[in-house]
């Protein structure tokens, strides 16, 4: 299953530049996003973990990079 969602944090960084809040230095920007995508990850992959337990096959991470489509930047 592969969705490639948008996560809530790159809809909201997205729509934050495009309306020009985002200036500035893009590599503190960027910085920042990163951070909050590493958040947003946990905090999906802790949930997934606690609803179904998580096991060998299938987890939280796999959960995570099947759905957002988890790519570097």
């Amino acid at each position: 299953m592969n969705n490639n969602k948008q996560s809530s944090v790159e809809l909201f960084a997205i729509a934050l530049y495009e309306k020009g809040f985002l200036q500035g230095n893009g590599n503190k920007i960027d910085d920042l996003l990163e951070q909050a995508e590493a958040m947003h990850k946990e905090e999906i992959e802790e949930a997934w973990n606690s609803a179904y337990g998580g096991d060998s096959f299938h987890d939280g991470e796999d959960y995570y990079n099947e759905t957002f489509n988890t790519k570097k930047r």
